[in-house]
This record gives structure tokens, sequence and C-alpha cells, in this order.
């Protein structure tokens, strides 16, 4: 078990974002212990990967892991938190970078976002974590005032 290797491992972690990212590593780290080629179906997914996360999956690849180290991957993966976001509209990828750093400072911790889209949000969001919703919308002022 190299540092090298547990740099790599922790520079994807950090770079995953959303779930939708989380489970596009698994499934390559899959492909990859299959020797199916998984940096081929990484250039095929590079537009729906952030940068950052692109780069250091394919760092990762091309250590040639063993499968250890792919495992060790996958099980890095799973335990990250999941932080429910309920917004109205899909965001774009510089909002989803904001939150993501923001909710990873809140709970000091890798963290990814489930982000669902709920039209009847007006102008806020509801964030779920750790069983607990904090609600931030525009209609919940107004009902304050």
């Amino acid at each position: 078990m190299s540092s090298a290797n547990n740099q790599l491992i922790q520079h994807v972690v950090e770079a995953v974002e959303t779930i939708k990212d989380r489970d596009l590593v698994v499934e390559l780290c899959a492909m990859e212990l299959e020797q199916k080629k998984a940096k081929a179906v990484l250039a095929d997914y590079g537009d729906n990967l952030n940068q950052k996360l692109n780069d250091a999956v394919c760092s990762f690849i091309d250590t040639k892991p063993d499968r250890a180290s792919i495992f060790r991957l996958i099980k890095a993966l799973e335990t990250i938190k999941t932080i429910r976001l309920t917004v109205a509209f899909y965001p774009a990828h510089t909002a989803i970078s904001q939150w993501h750093a923001m909710c990873q400072e809140m709970v000091h911790a890798p963290v990814s976002l489930m982000i669902i889209k709920d039209k009847t949000i007006a102008g806020g969001a509801n964030i779920e974590m750790d069983g607990r919703l904090f609600r931030y919308s525009l209609g919940d002022e107004m009902e304050k005032l």
C-alpha cells in the first residue's frame, strides 16, 4: 500500500461533488477490475465529470492500480457523506461546486450532493444532512412576514 497511491485515492474522493460523480467512479473502478479499459470509457464521460475529478481519476488509472487499490478507492467512495439538496431547478456546475465546497466546509469531511429538482421550492433550497432538514426559501421568508 503505497503512500502515493493513497494520495491519489484521496484526490479522487475529494473531487467527487455529486452522487452521480461517485456512482460513475465506482462504475469505472468495476470496469478497471474487469480489464475493460476504464480510461477509454472515461473519455466518453468526460463532459459529465468536473475537470478536477476527471484529472484525479485519470491519474489513479494511469498508475495501473492493483485490485486492492481499486477496492480501497471503492470503499473510500462508499464512505462519503451524502447531503440531499432540493432546489427548484438543476443548477449550473459552478453553483454545484460552490455548494459542494460550502457543505464540505460545514461537515469537515468529504461529501457528495444528491441534487433533487422540486419546482415547489421558490427561490431557495432545502438541505438535508444527518437526518436534519434546513430550509432556505423565499416562501419561508414570506411566511415570516
